[in-house]
């Protein structure tokens, strides 16, 4: 297929490049944030979208974000793709700060005397990830309910709070640039209806000359050029010369 690489890059470089982008995570976060603006959808389902699926990365469901973030902008009308990129919020670097606050304050929240210090989260997701596949429900109930239920209660607030923090902002900003857009493509419209209507009256002028050329003036050699317009208004031989034959009147009268 046109424009794909020659090589297709390894699985190292893929995650390579998906924790340090060659590009910076400065453009990085601008090419997402153009990305999301020229969705198509109103302002409000696009935040709604980007804001449901930021609020579905603090939840300790690894591996459903996606889902859940397209189940919650399908309930709330948000846009469904907004809701994908909305969960880049959660990443490996913004993993390890998310699950320690989610704990912490869920710990806070229903009154555990834990402290997220104690907990080895690679050992969590372990025992959850053999529990849920082997089905080990003495596994789930002792080492991975205890941590994941915390994490759950304190994902809901922090949801909520990284929901507000998203949606407004991002829906002013989408909602500016929307107008932007429109006012460009206004402006070109314009101007393209303006030199149309040039080029509509130069040719009316043309064919206003053709139909009753004036006469020559007294004591003048020749007659009057006709508008260059006309000169150029058809391809040569039909109406029209090309430009190389167009030549002032004083060299005219020299020749």
């Amino acid at each position: 297929m046109l424009f794909n690489r020659r090589e297709k890059p390894s699985l190292l470089a893929k995650i390579r490049g998906f924790l340090l982008p060659r590009a910076g995570w400065r453009r990085s976060a601008i090419y997402i944030g153009h990305r999301v603006a020229r969705l198509p959808g109103t302002p409000a389902s696009i935040a709604m979208g980007f804001a449901c699926g930021a609020a579905a990365s603090f939840t300790p469901l690894v591996g459903f974000h996606f889902l859940l973030a397209a189940l919650l902008a399908w309930i709330f009308r948000g846009n469904l793709i907004a809701s994908a990129i909305g969960t880049v919020v959660g990443n490996p670097w913004t993993f390890p700060f998310i699950w320690v606050a989610t704990f912490e304050v869920g710990a806070r929240l229903m009154g555990y005397d834990a402290s997220s210090d104690a907990v080895n989260f690679s050992h969590f997701f372990n025992a959850l990830w053999h529990s849920v596949t082997h089905l080990k429900v003495r596994l789930f109930t002792e080492q991975v309910l205890p941590v994941w239920l915390p994490m759950m209660v304190g994902s809901i607030p922090l949801g909520l709070l990284v929901w507000a923090v998203f949606y407004w902002p991002i829906k002013r900003t989408v909602a500016s640039y929307q107008h932007a857009r429109v006012a460009r493509r206004h402006r070109k419209a314009v101007k393209a209806d303006g030199e149309r209507r040039h080029l509509v009256e130069r040719r009316a002028e043309a064919a206003a000359w053709a139909e009753s050329p004036p006469s020559a003036t007294k004591g003048s050699a020749s007659p009057p050029f006709p508008p260059v317009a006309m000169m150029l208004a058809g391809p040569e031989g039909k109406g029209g010369v090309s430009s190389s034959s167009v030549i002032s009147p004083s060299s005219r009268q020299r020749s």
